[in-house]
């Protein structure tokens, strides 16, 4: 967690420091490209347990496997679209920014390249508060 904000802080100083908007372009190439390496290893991942795919593959598991990131994506969902309502977000940004799932190297990436680097960056901040309040809630729940 701390090297996540050291990271954070770190490339703030350098992005001011040494980089303008022009090079905007650039980095969103550079950054979805190492996402696709990300998502390419995380199949390796995946791929290579066969243990995994033998224990999903059975009613029970199946049934679980769709119907908690079914409620994960309901919730966030539901939640991004009442706080974008209170902090004043339009319902396309705030379905936006709940669509990302806590996926923060991945949907501020593509937000921030696709439509907005403002909404892109509240996309990060919300997703990277969603993982560290995990780190510190999910041993009290």
């Amino acid at each position: 967690m701390l090297s996540v904000a050291v990271s954070l802080i770190g490339g703030l100083i350098f992005g001011y420091l040494f980089l303008d908007t022009g090079v905007k372009d650039t980095l969103d190439l550079i950054l979805m490209s190492a996402l696709d390496v990300m998502i390419f290893i995380a199949g390796i991942e995946i791929g290579s347990n066969r243990g995994i795919l033998k224990r999903i593959c059975n009613l029970h598991s199946a049934l679980l496997a769709l119907a908690i990131p079914l409620a994960v994506a309901c919730g966030s969902i539901c939640g991004a679209l009442l706080l974008g309502h209170i902090a004043g977000l339009s319902v396309y940004d705030s379905l936006l920014v709940g669509g990302g799932l806590g996926w923060y190297s991945f949907s501020s990436v593509v937000i921030s390249a696709m439509y907005s680097t403002e909404i892109g960056t509240v996309a990060f901040l919300a997703n990277m508060m969603r993982e560290i309040s995990g780190f510190f809630l999910i041993p009290l729940l």
